[in-house]
């Protein structure tokens, strides 16, 4: 993590990783994510980078940080088997980690098109809201 931090640093001496909200788009871009996972859980969320948001713009979110190894869940070896266990929430923690690797692959190719109005209310109703 702390290479990672130095890194952001030394490209974007002015834009700290910040913790991103459960509303943020990311959560919502494929399935609609309630928690962060991965294969061990150090950090209840995930941390961004934003960018842009010139002139009255609107900024996005460039750079994803997750402390949870959430590759990790995915290695498989030779004959098929999950090389790691999910730490502490087995098997229900991996497919989370599937469903948040794929809602950031989502997010990176639509960006925050969710967020929009006319998908508001749909969201809320399937959320409970």
């Amino acid at each position: 993590g702390r290479s990672v931090r130095g890194l952001m640093t030394e490209f974007f001496p002015d834009r700290p990783l910040t913790p991103l909200p459960m509303d943020h788009a990311l959560f919502r871009s494929f399935f609609l994510l309630r928690n962060v996972a991965g294969r061990r859980i150090s950090k209840r969320y995930l941390e961004g980078l934003d960018i842009g948001g010139t002139a009255g713009g609107e900024s996005r979110t460039a750079v994803l940080y997750c402390p949870n190894d959430l590759l990790g869940a995915w290695i498989k070896d030779r004959l098929g088997h999950y090389v790691y266990s999910c730490e502490p929430g087995g098997e229900t923690q991996r497919w989370e980690s599937f469903k948040l690797t794929i809602n950031l692959v989502y997010f990176s190719l639509t960006g925050t098109y969710k967020k929009d109005a006319v998908h508001q209310p749909f969201i809320e109703q399937k959320l409970g809201q």
